[in-house]
């Protein structure tokens, strides 16, 4: 067996720790992260002397700590969980079993997820390659720093290529929590510290599902997949999306072509990739419903079959749904053609009142799957084009509103495939508007219901631009935030909006704490009940929570292991000498 280092991500599990490291071959190198635990680890506390520990300037979570750790040896990894500990050889021979035949990623699994049937490697006892760490990358500590972040890295590995392999069971690995307990202490400990990151915390991938819908478009299918988690395409080799948290459900709309078949060869439980067969062609907005329906991702985005997307595309329209999930974000497009880019075809900005004569998002906007539900879907009786623009009006009136992202990142493939191309003009143009009239007559009729991006209500999402249109207002919280405590008496909810009416808190005397962007803080603290204040600054007893940032590489100490004579003549830790880590055989 080639060179192992066993990894633990440490927070004060000081009680069980012993014990894992005696459960260890005295050979085995070990490399602790401790994570800013209430009482630090210290090395003269531990017997094995083939160990390091690293502490960092911040708190890192499990992601950030594995990174730290796979950052600091040079070889593949053993990711133990603090409190579990290994008996027999069993174990032993299941690693050499990993090495030998190149995983990526291996080890004890959460098998049946419902979003993961076939199950993904959990950190309690995971090998990790280094070689494929390498290729691969970190661990996405941004969007999962704790739960769900070793599912993501290893669908990453599956579309780069590696094996991966998740089991139900580990011989000889015994877990000190019970098996009816869903978190482990240090998690707990996290939900516990910071409640306003809980669904951050323990949040599982996909966030994001791409529908891809086919009716005879088998031959343009591979770049249109390759284009999301890599490989080569008509314009080269594509390196994949920057954000990879994503699935991808594939329908095939009843085609006469070999759809069907590239769908299947496609399919891969690892890679996230799902193929579904309707029996019936249904066109479009029935696809796109079908697709949807059977989707785990919190957002939708819509990939046509024939296109494809640019490396940062995904990520550029999920940073907005990140900050406010009733955005619906939409980029521009860039028109490919046999094999090369051609010219850009920039978006307008987004106003409903426009949207309602003239569309101005292409079809690969990404929304909230709730918001499809509240819209009703996509409206089947478009079936023969422009449901995007009829749906696209639908989640307006129900307040889910355009976010234009300016850099071009959806692909239009123009080859003379296009249905738009045989749609086109006055006739057409008038069949469109008098469908989309019949759907939604209240708004052809000037009805604009509340919360609606007309204006009917105060959006969440979108305020005014002084014009009458819609306007983006995307940075909440950007100036940071306040914790207020409600002082007023109603037993019920009150809202109470920011002075353009984008931002909503809602307080009762059971709700009277919540973070009050900076912008609206005096504008509260104003708001007087009689001669009695309504609101004051109250007390920071959990942090607020942050606008997501990209993770920066943190500070390490790093305590080298300490020789038995360093101990009896009173060596400083920082001045003993490291012992080589010791090379396991066959």
């Amino acid at each position: 067996m080639e060179p192992i280092t066993a990894v633990i991500p440490f927070r004060d599990g000081h009680e069980t720790l012993p014990a894992l490291l005696d459960s260890l071959p005295a050979d085995m190198p070990v490399v602790i992260v401790d994570d800013q635990s209430s009482e630090p680890l210290q090395l003269n506390s531990i017997k094995n002397r083939n160990t390091r520990i690293l502490r960092a300037d911040r708190r890192l979570y499990f992601a950030g700590a594995v990174n730290a750790a796979m950052r600091f040896i040079q070889t593949d990894a053993l990711v133990l969980n603090q409190d579990v500990m290994l008996a027999g050889p069993g174990w032993l021979a299941y690693l050499d079993d990993f090495q030998t035949k190149g995983y990526a990623i291996a080890g004890h699994a959460q098998m049946k997820h419902p979003h993961w049937p076939a199950g993904y490697v959990q950190g309690q006892f995971m090998f990790l390659s280094k070689k494929a760490w390498v290729a691969v990358g970190d661990f996405n500590e941004r969007d999962f720093p704790l739960w769900g972040c070793t599912a993501e890295w290893q669908c990453r590995a599956a579309r780069k290529g590696f094996p991966v392999k998740p089991l139900a069971e580990i011989p000889g690995m015994v877990h000190a929590r019970p098996k009816n307990v869903a978190f482990g202490s240090s998690i707990q400990a996290a939900l516990e510290a910071d409640p306003a990151k809980r669904e951050l915390f323990i949040r599982t991938p996909p966030l994001v599902t791409v529908i891809v819908t086919s009716y005879n478009y088998g031959r343009y299918l591979w770049d249109c997949v390759a284009s999301l988690v890599g490989g080569d395409t008509c314009l080269g080799l594509h390196p994949g999306q920057t954000f990879q948290a994503f699935e991808i459900v594939l329908v095939d709309d009843a085609s006469t072509d070999k759809t069907w078949e590239v769908m299947q060869s496609l399919a891969d439980p690892f890679q996230a990739i799902r193929a579904i067969h309707r029996e019936t062609k249904g066109g479009t907005p029935a696809a796109n419903n079908t697709g949807i329906k059977a989707a785990n991702g919190k957002f939708i985005t819509i990939l046509c079959g024939d296109d494809m997307r640019e490396p940062d595309g995904l990520e550029n329209l999920y940073r907005v749904v990140e900050r406010n999930p009733k955005a619906v974000p939409y980029d521009d497009m860039l028109i490919i053609s046999d094999g090369q880019r051609g010219r850009p075809w920039p978006m307008s900005n987004y106003s409903f009142e426009r949207l309602l004569v003239r569309n101005m998002m292409h079809a690969g906007v990404m929304f909230a799957k709730e918001g499809w539900s509240k819209a009703g879907g996509y409206p089947e009786v478009m079936d023969d084009g422009r449901e995007d623009w009829a749906f696209n009006i639908a989640l307006g009136k129900v307040g889910y509103c355009g976010h234009h992202v300016e850099k071009a990142g959806y692909l239009y493939r123009r080859e003379g495939q296009n249905r738009s191309l045989t749609n086109q003009g006055p006739e057409w143009r008038d069949h469109f508007m008098t469908r989309i009239q019949r759907l939604f007559p209240g708004l052809y009729a000037g009805e604009r219901p509340m919360g609606c991006c007309g204006g009917g209500g105060a959006n969440p999402a979108y305020e005014s631009n002084g014009s009458g249109a819609a306007a983006p207002q995307m940075q909440m919280g950007a100036m940071g935030m306040t914790r207020l405590e409600y002082l007023g008496g109603n037993d019920g909810t009150e809202s109470y909006y920011s002075r353009d009416g984008t931002r909503e808190y809602v307080f009762s005397k059971s709700r009277n704490f919540a973070y009050v962007d900076n912008r609206d803080v005096q504008l509260l603290l104003d708001i007087m009940q009689g001669r009695k204040a309504t609101f004051r600054i109250a007390e920071a007893e959990a942090p607020a929570p942050a606008l997501s940032q990209p993770v920066e590489t943190p500070t390490m100490e790093v305590l080298e292991p300490v020789s038995e004579e360093a101990v009896e003549t009173g060596m400083a830790v920082a001045d003993a000498p490291a012992e080589k880590p010791a090379r396991k055989k066959k």
